[in-house]
């Protein structure tokens, strides 16, 4: 386990040996990047736990066609625990199981090529993407998207990352 910043928690699972070459960057951002969304919510003073599955596209193919219908890999999943609202305020000593986020290599991979992004670079923006959907935002509408890559931008810009919508 993994403490960031004391919030929220996180779990890594390693499920594709494709993944292991980048474990260590990745544990090493994984806390900055989640800790950089938790600081994008001020109300957000509880305790979180975020399970992270580090996959390959057969199993996130699985899920996506399990949970949303779509039999394709994609890059993120996220499973919020519960029905979090954006802009909820959380008390500082109540816990909050904030959900899983599932990520394919492979669907990631090629996606950072074609983007010409660094691989860890799109890994942050998709972390970020998939932990901003625990904390109940979408895209389902043009003004959500529209809401969802600003805050993206935002807190990537806080790492160092610079704005992946830009070509």
């Amino acid at each position: 386990m993994t403490e960031i910043d004391s919030l929220p928690l996180c779990d890594v699972s390693f499920q594709e040996e494709k993944w292991e070459p980048f474990r260590k960057d990745i544990m090493r951002l994984l806390p900055q990047t989640v800790n950089a969304v938790r600081n994008c919510f001020p109300a957000f003073s509880g305790v979180g736990h975020i399970d992270i599955i580090l996959a390959d596209n057969v199993f996130v193919q699985d899920l996506n066609y399990r949970y949303r219908g779509k039999n394709r890999p994609t890059n993120v999943l996220s499973f919020p625990q519960g029905d979090f609202k954006k802009g909820a305020e959380v008390p500082k000593d109540e816990f909050v199981l904030l959900g899983d986020i599932a990520m394919a290599y492979d669907v990631i991979a090629v996606e950072a090529k074609k983007e010409e992004k660094t691989f860890l670079d799109h890994f942050c923006h998709l972390l970020v993407h998939g932990c901003l959907h625990l904390f109940g935002f979408d895209h389902e509408t043009d003004e959500d998207q529209e809401e969802m890559e600003s805050l993206e931008v935002k807190i990537l810009s806080t790492i160092n990352i610079a704005n992946p919508y830009e070509t």
